[in-house]
Formats: C-alpha cells, structure tokens, sequence
C-alpha cells in the first residue's frame, strides 16, 4: 500500500516537524486542520501542511518529490479533478488555475 507523507511547517521558525504518513491528502488535512484548531494562542497562517513524497509499505521504497503544500483550495480541487495521473503533474496544473485566478491572471 502506498501512503503519503507530511510535515507540518512553521514558515516562522523555517523547521518542520517530525514526518507523518497518511492514506491521502484529504486525510491529512483533516488531521492537520484538528490539530491546529486545538492549539491556543497560535495564528494558523504561521503553519502549513506540506506532502514532502510517498512510501510503499509493500516493496519498502520510498520517493521523494516536489513539496506540494495542503490547503483548503488543493482540497477543493482533488475533489473536482481527475484522479488520474502523476501528483506533480495535477499539482502543476492547480498552481497554473490558481494564478489563472488571481487579478491580472490569464482566466479566459
């Protein structure tokens, strides 16, 4: 079975903490979400969840890829676009709508 793994990232202190593994993204933001939302006294935007690669449990390899940071938009956009082919690739394309977004963007 392949799992993902995360970090969650202190863009203040510019560290992460320990890896975790979860089945997807969607998982992991749910528990990154509870996670924050029982910390007091911290402002969320100081945080981010961040896919760092993948491991298979079956043939013990594991792969590292490009950091894919976890919000509520990527979500959003799992939930919308085809689940097929590489991570990368639709995560490159999400940042390419997202800038298509943005005022001045190209959103045709």
């Amino acid at each position: 079975m392949i799992t993902r793994l995360y970090v969650v990232n202190d863009k203040l202190a510019r560290e992460s903490g320990p890896i975790f593994q979860c089945k997807n993204d969607e998982v992991a933001y749910r528990q990154y979400s509870l996670q924050i939302s029982e910390m007091k006294n911290i402002k969320s935007d100081d945080f981010e969840l961040v896919c760092v690669g993948e491991y298979n449990n079956e043939n013990l390899q594991l792969q590292l890829g490009i950091p894919i940071v976890i919000d509520e938009q990527w979500i959003l956009y799992l939930a919308t676009c085809s689940k097929e082919g590489n991570i990368e690739d639709r995560y490159n394309e999400f940042l390419q709508y997202q800038k298509a977004q943005q005022p001045g963007g190209n959103n045709a």
